[in-house]
């Protein structure tokens, strides 16, 4: 893995936080229990201000103009990531109530994650330069009086270092109705070509009414196109 200052994790952070407050309102991308698109708001993320300035916070950082490019390429990829993760509603509240009581005889006593998984593709040697599809299916069961909750996934990436390069990610399932059901969603992110080669990893995390339930990872490694070669990819050992 290239070497570089231990402030990254900081300026990503940092980038990505200017995208959040760069966002203007849209229609919501998740969808009702009949199918139909939500009218609630959802920000969406200006990936040109976002690039502009995680430019000059990563210049203020460290003032080399490579290095900079690389950290605001990061930024940008996180805002077109975020822009572009979709949410269908695949089965209501009442059919997978329905599906738990069969099987557990009961609701439970607060909203329950009864499924998650999360995928990449494609998985494993990733060249930098090529768009990744992050896939994400998971199940929330109602309580017994049917309380509302906020069902969200959140991606952030990792090095194998455990410092964090770009992210977090979180975005709601059922911010228009708050109601339990299954759910299938996704996002596209483009490997920037100033990202340095090695092994990096996509960490996610479920949140029940902001409480955290399940993690999970997948583990990517970025490598490089030869020049001389375009058909193959030169992998770091580190």
């Amino acid at each position: 893995m290239d070497s570089r200052p231990s402030a990254l994790g900081t300026v990503l952070v940092c980038s990505f936080a200017l995208a959040v407050a760069g966002c203007t309102t849209t229609g919501s991308s998740s969808t009702s229990e009949g199918g139909q698109a939500s009218a609630a708001p959802t920000k969406k993320c200006n990936p040109v201000l976002i690039g502009l300035g995680a430019a000059a916070v990563c210049g203020i950082a460290k003032k080399d103009a490579a290095w900079a490019a690389g950290c605001a390429a990061l930024a940008v990829a996180g805002c077109i990531a975020f822009n572009s993760y979709q949410v269908k509603k695949a089965r209501t509240a009442e059919q997978v109530a329905e599906e738990y009581s069969a099987t557990k005889g009961a609701l439970p006593d607060s909203p329950t994650l009864v499924s998650y998984t999360s995928n990449l593709t494609p998985s494993g040697v990733i060249p930098r330069g090529q768009k990744l599809d992050a896939s994400v299916e998971l199940t929330v069961v109602p309580s017994k009086d049917g309380a509302p909750v906020l069902i969200e996934d959140e991606w952030t990436l990792y090095d194998a270092k455990g410092e964090k390069w770009w992210g977090p990610i979180r975005k709601p399932f059922n911010d228009a109705d708050q109601q339990a059901g299954a759910f299938v969603g996704g996002f596209s992110f483009k490997v920037p070509e100033e990202l340095p080669q090695g092994k990096y990893e996509f960490r996610n995390r479920v949140f029940l009414n902001g409480v955290e339930v399940q993690t999970n990872s997948n583990p990517i490694q970025v490598a490089a196109l030869d020049a001389a070669w375009p058909a193959a990819v030169l992998v770091a050992s580190n």
